[in-house]
């Protein structure tokens, strides 16, 4: 594999990673909402909804507010899109529909989503300079190494089986 290939791949694991860590974020927190009916009235029920989405480089993390219309029995669930700005972290006057209980579990959750966040900005980064060294090269620039494996297989390896970091010249 390439310098790049190598790093694609690594940038997509640690992806897969964020996804599964905010995916269980998400259903922690509708466990917490549903054990909250069983002590709160329906007026104090939670409004609010996490997301994760996984697009080709970069992955999210989106609440929603949850409104039902209609009469009982036809009721529709309609989403509203919580504005975070333009922060790593949702501020709190963003969730200011939310009761106190679901307000505080927002805000636990959000301590970590901020750290998440940073860090696949900080992956979004990497891609665009990858991209940037990609198209460098492309120019012939004669030192580039993005083409060119990173180390020579032995002679009784193949180049697929060349995953071993711990050879790598530096």
């Amino acid at each position: 594999m390439t310098l790049v290939e190598d790093m694609r791949a690594a940038l997509a694991l640690e992806r897969a990673l964020m996804v599964e860590r905010g995916n269980g974020l998400a259903q922690a927190f509708i466990v917490h909402q549903q054990q909250a009916k069983e002590f709160y009235p329906f007026s104090e029920w939670g409004q609010y909804t996490l997301r994760v989405r996984e697009r080709r480089v970069v992955v999210s993390f989106e609440w929603f507010r949850t409104e039902f219309r209609g009469v009982r029995g036809h009721r529709r669930m309609i989403y509203h899109t919580v504005a975070r700005g333009l922060g790593p972290r949702y501020p709190d006057k963003a969730f200011q529909h939310a009761p106190a209980w679901e307000r505080q579990l927002i805000q636990e959750v959000e301590n970590t989503l901020e750290q998440l966040r940073r860090r696949a900005e900080l992956m979004l980064k990497i891609e665009q300079h990858l991209k940037e060294y990609e198209r460098s090269c492309m120019k012939g620039d004669p030192l580039a190494i993005y083409d060119r494996p990173l180390r020579e297989p032995k002679d009784d390896e193949d180049e697929e089986d060349n995953d071993n970091w711990a050879n790598v010249p530096f």
